[in-house]
């Protein structure tokens, strides 16, 4: 008993030092970069100075509003682009977002860009210890190994200062807290916030405790209370200083996915490949077919299919913590593919760490697969590996020409959407075939204040 305790305890505390190496790189590198890229807290940048404009009573979604050039002033956002051409700097959030910025807005830009790099830093590592300490029951090495990894491969959102790493965070932490029954009300706020921040990210989170019933439902009605009660009054204020903010708006969402531009999915984007690329399934669909009705239309078949399958076995399942799990890992992955999403935002696949752990223990071969799939989607979603692989690539030297250069956007474009599309197929297959949850957390489907425990129980050798 002493020596397996002690086995236990050694690789605990070896999944805690690969968990804090990775912390260690992220912040390290993040801070760095922050402090010497040209890109610094350009994301922030964007929150806290339309931020600014909005308290100054402009408004933030009009390129024409006198106060814009407070915007197009701050440290020249997009350099020398934001003033040779100021109709890039378009703000894309929607109104309640400004619940979260207007307080960093009160202070100096550099006092807030070190409030904003420490919430962004802190959210994400907090959120990610604590998805280490509840998924070390089923494997601490590799869950400090797969979490260390995306952590230490994903330096941009802090040197760019996105809220994508605030708003996933959230997601985690409220997951855990719905899920283990403890800081509900708490899990209930920050997923609220995670919604106002990024809903691109975060919705199916929601739409996940929403349909699954029993208390998760009761969970995720409260979260939307709270979103109403943090968003209305910013929706009023907006449209009582912007009147035409929801086509404006549009107008700004319309502009960037134009061809050509920041956020156009096609080959032909001017800022959706490289380092911080895009990696919604337009991205690999429109290298084939260039028509934005066709590669859409192919992107919301697949993904819808994917999606009303996966809501029917949600609401139709008897939910175990396990089955909680694999349900989420399959919308960790779906997330990214149907709309607008980029390398920081596949942070949500920490949501799928604990559903690869889960069956990696059982040692057959969907175990297996999940790891496979799971880390492949961690490493070519992180920015890290594509400067190492990009890196590679220039060293080769080949020959320049139209072959080449098409092939350098292919293998780009191509990685990225195919892995995240796989690993949802075989995270949604599980969720259907999963039939034998262990007795002690059968007990407690629709429970979920019991649900660390029994997890600690079913894990026990």
């Amino acid at each position: 008993m002493v020596k397996h305790i002690t086995a236990a305890s050694k690789a605990r505390l070896d999944g805690l030092y690969l968990f804090g190496l990775g912390a260690l790189v992220f912040l390290l590198f993040g801070v760095t970069l922050a402090r010497i890229s040209a890109a610094s807290m350009i994301d922030f940048k964007i929150l806290y100075y339309y931020a600014r404009a909005f308290l100054d009573h402009g408004d933030p979604y009009s390129i024409t509003d006198p106060r814009h050039n407070l915007v197009l002033a701050a440290d020249s956002l997009f350099g020398h682009a934001a003033r040779d051409q100021p109709e890039i700097c378009r703000y894309i959030y929607p109104p309640p977002t400004f619940a979260i910025t207007i307080p960093f807005a009160l202070f100096s830009f550099p006092v807030a860009a070190i409030l904003w790099t420490i919430l962004v830093g802190g959210s994400l590592c907090l959120a990610s210890y604590l998805l280490w300490n509840y998924s070390a029951v089923w494997s601490p090495v590799l869950a400090g190994a797969i979490i260390g990894f995306l952590l230490g491969n994903s330096e941009l959102p802090l040197m760019i200062g996105n809220a994508a790493a605030v708003a996933i965070a959230c997601a985690v932490l409220a997951s855990l807290c719905f899920l283990t029954g403890r800081r509900t009300n708490l899990g209930v706020l920050l997923l609220a916030i995670g919604l106002i921040l990024k809903p691109h990210d975060t919705a199916l989170v929601w739409l996940f405790f929403l349909l699954a019933g029993g208390p998760f439902r009761r969970f995720a009605w409260q979260t939307l209370g709270v979103l109403a009660v943090l968003s209305l009054p910013f929706l009023l204020w907006t449209t009582a200083i912007a009147p035409r903010w929801p086509h404006e708006f549009l107008a700004n969402m319309t502009f960037l996915t134009a061809q050509g531009g920041l956020n156009d999915p096609s080959p032909t984007s001017s800022g959706g490949h490289g380092i911080g690329m895009m990696v919604n399934l337009q991205t690999a669909i429109s290298d084939i077919w260039s028509d934005p009705h066709v590669y859409n239309a192919v992107t919301y078949l697949i993904c819808g299919i994917l999606f009303l399958l996966w809501c029917l076995r949600t609401i139709r399942t008897s939910l175990s913590v396990e089955r909680a799990w694999i349900g989420l890992a399959v919308i960790a992955s779906l997330t990214l593919l149907p709309v607008y999403h980029r390398q920081s935002d596949a942070l949500l696949l920490l949501l799928s760490i604990p559903a690869c752990l889960i069956l990696f223990r059982r040692g057959d071969s969907a175990g297996k697969w999940a790891l496979i799939l799971t880390a492949s989607s961690v490493f070519f979603t992180g920015e890290l590996s594509w400067v190492v692989l990009l890196g590679v690539i220039r060293h080769l030297r080949l020959p320049a020409s139209p072959t080449y250069e098409r092939a350098i956007v292919d293998i780009q474009v191509f990685p990225i959407p195919v892995v995240l599309l796989s690993t949802a197929i075989f995270y949604l297959w599980v969720y259907y075939r999963w039939q034998t949850p262990s007795p002690e957390v059968s007990r407690t489907a629709h429970s979920p204040f019991a649900v660390a425990t029994a997890t600690s129980e079913s894990a026990q050798p």
